[in-house]
């Protein structure tokens, strides 16, 4: 059975989720995208700015070493005292992360005090955006409509993407007004400083929202399964504030039960995620800086929005297919979109390595239609796989575990491989 999703709370969710999950992203992407302004603002002077800049990435690789223990974290949070509360919670650290970088005094100013804070800061993010993506993508299938699980959970991906495009947009917006010379001196300070006001949006938009209706009942007994729509929500928020502290330690140490007793299958699960963050920074972050290609940065954030677009359509798609042949397609599909990518890839790096701008399009063209299809499989998939009351604790540790492994080695991952083969 299929449910319409065209209910005013259906809309207050997606618009909740993927405005927090894109603000979120933004702010991570931020550090990326000014890395060459960070690398002199807050490091020694050296010589040669790459070596600053080596040590800017080190600190962006960082927030990728904490994301396994946020995604524990954030997920027992949310597992313990709601999906919606750990969306709020992870907004709000993210946005305060990123505008207190842009307040920080720089290394002329504090020294080395300049760089610790900085480091910490980074971490911090890395903490907050391991909950998010995860917390969305948990809360948008819970929350979606019978029959359109895969549509809902693609929009957690698409909005990252989003995001991810916002924060490149951002900084060459102020970049191109402020111009070089500002720029350098105090303008790249705005995009972080417009976080603040972004996540205060994010987060009083996402007040609007309704707890996840499946969490609800977990948390409510077999009473709550029996209410009606109209009643859940109304009685959902005062029981969850009456009985969240109490279940609080419980539910913790239920939580790291579960991850014990769900180790191979948080393996497996991981495993399978690692194609997506390996993909994602092997297309789009990787192939622009290592071939040589006239706009290779400006075709890739195309294709970033292609990706967008593509994502929902495809998570339809699956939903729609899952409607007729049963719900067993969903696996199915999601290792058929894996085997597509990776039968895909050979093409779209020989379509790179031509070093011809067409070809180079055509392949990122390609990779972001078979990224999304991978995505868009996984989105329901992966969020059916676990049981809901330690769902938030166990995915978030499997995915950012992959995302930890891959996230920031896969373009140095990349470039050895080359070296090795001696093909590109």
């Amino acid at each position: 059975e299929i449910s319409a999703p065209t209910t005013r709370r259906d809309v207050w969710v997606v618009a909740a989720t993927t405005v927090g999950n894109a603000l979120e992203w933004y702010d991570f992407a931020l550090f990326g995208f000014l890395a060459p302004e960070l690398a002199t603002k807050f490091f020694p002077p050296k010589k040669h700015l790459n070596s600053a800049l080596l040590e800017t990435f080190l600190v962006f690789g960082a927030a990728f070493l904490v994301r396994p223990i946020g995604g524990l974290a954030m997920g027992a949070f949310s597992d313990r005292h709601g999906r919606k509360r750990a969306l709020q919670l992870s907004v709000i650290a993210m946005s305060g992360a990123t505008a207190a970088i842009g307040l920080l005094p720089t290394y002329a100013m504090a020294g080395s005090l300049a760089t610790c804070l900085l480091v910490l800061c980074r971490l911090v993010q890395g903490l907050s955006v391991a909950g998010q993506l995860t917390g969305a993508l948990v809360y948008l299938v819970e929350s979606a409509p019978r029959g359109h699980e895969h549509l809902f959970g693609s929009l957690a991906f698409a909005s990252g993407n989003a995001g991810t495009m916002l924060g490149g947009v951002a900084v060459a917006f102020v970049q191109t007004r402020a111009g070089q010379d500002a720029f350098a001196g105090h303008g790249w300070r705005y995009p972080f400083l417009l976080s603040a006001l972004l996540g205060w949006g994010g987060y009083y938009v996402q007040s609007y929202a309704e707890e996840s209706p499946e969490y609800l009942a977990v948390v409510n007994g077999p009473a709550a399964e029996d209410a009606s729509d109209d009643d859940r929500p109304r009685r959902s928020q005062l029981e969850l504030q009456q009985t969240g502290e109490v279940r609080g330690r419980d539910e913790a140490v239920a939580a790291v039960d579960a991850v014990k007793r769900s180790g191979p299958k948080v393996a497996a699960l991981a495993a399978a995620c690692i194609l997506s963050p390996a993909a994602f920074y092997a297309f789009f972050v990787f192939a622009p800086a290592f071939y040589p290609l006239p706009q290779a940065t400006l075709l890739a954030t195309r294709c970033l929005l292609l990706s967008v677009l593509a994502m929902p359509l495809a998570g339809a798609a699956i939903d729609a297919r899952r409607a007729t042949s049963g719900d067993g397609v969903a696996a199915d599909t999601a290792a058929a979109a894996a085997l597509a990518l990776g039968v895909a890839s050979p093409a779209i790096f020989a379509c790179l390595a031509s070093k011809n701008a067409h070809a180079a399009a055509l392949g990122l063209t390609v990779a972001a239609f078979v990224h999304s299809a991978f995505n868009a499989a996984l989105a329901g998939w992966l969020v059916r796989a676990f049981d809901p009351r330690a769902r938030g604790a166990v995915l978030g540790l499997a995915w950012n575990v992959a995302a930890a492994l891959v996230g920031g080695t896969a373009p140095a991952f990349a470039v050895l491989l080359i070296e090795v083969t001696g093909s590109d």
